[in-house]
Order: C-alpha cells, then structure tokens, then sequence
C-alpha cells in the first residue's frame, strides 16, 4: 500500500475500485476510471521523479522519451518509452473515446504494461 502522499497510490485506488466493480451499474465505466488512474499514477510518479533533473512542465508525449533517456545514462538496458505510450494510449481511450470499448482485455492489458512500468521505474529510480 503505497502512502496517501505517493502518486502511485493512485494505483491503490485502481485496484479497489476494481475489486469494488460489483457494486456499480457500469461495468465499462469502472474500467475506463481503473485505466485511467493506473495511467495517471505512473504518470504523476515518473514526472515527480524527474522534476529535479528534467522540464516539469514536460508532455505525457515526451515523457517516455525521457524515461528512456535518463535509463540509458544511467546504463540500463530497458525500455520503459513503449510500454508508457501503450498504457498512454489506452487511457486516451477510456478518456475521449466513448465508441472504443474498454474491457477485460484493455484492463488486463492496462494491468500488464503497469507492472512492466513499476518494475522498469523500481529499477531506474530505486
């Protein structure tokens, strides 16, 4: 469980909302909001990381690159660009485009590139 001050207790809130599901009406929507905070959570986390050494100011466009960027000064070989990009685009999806369905698979794909995001930042950031 991540503290009330941590962004990716936004994450925490995810999951809830998520094992909460039954309760709502709307399964569809409570999947766009699951997209949307584990999006935001990493988000808000990475640029906060990279606020003392990078633009804070930075785009969700940009921020992969950045990402990738300080890895690859630092030495690691990952790649955490692509994957943020994809959970990027899934979240615009569950955002701004009510035609696009979001499902099981979108939140379990959402799910995916999450743990590949706290795995590859865990070891970026420490």
């Amino acid at each position: 469980m991540h503290s009330v001050n941590d962004p990716l207790g936004f994450l925490d809130f995810a999951d809830k909302l998520f094992d909460e599901k039954k309760i709502f009406n709307n399964q569809e929507a409570v999947y766009r909001a699951v997209v949307g905070r584990l999006y935001y959570g990493i988000f808000v986390y990475v640029k906060l990381k990279l606020h003392s050494t990078r633009d804070p100011n930075i785009s969700h466009k940009k921020l992969g690159f950045e990402i990738n960027k300080l890895a690859e000064q630092k030495g690691l070989k990952i790649d955490l660009k692509d994957p943020f990009q994809q959970l990027g685009n899934l979240r615009e999806d569950a955002d701004y485009y009510r035609t696009r369905q979001v499902g099981e698979k979108e939140l379990e794909r959402a799910y995916t590139l999450c743990e590949i995001l706290e795995d590859g930042l865990k070891e970026l950031f420490g």
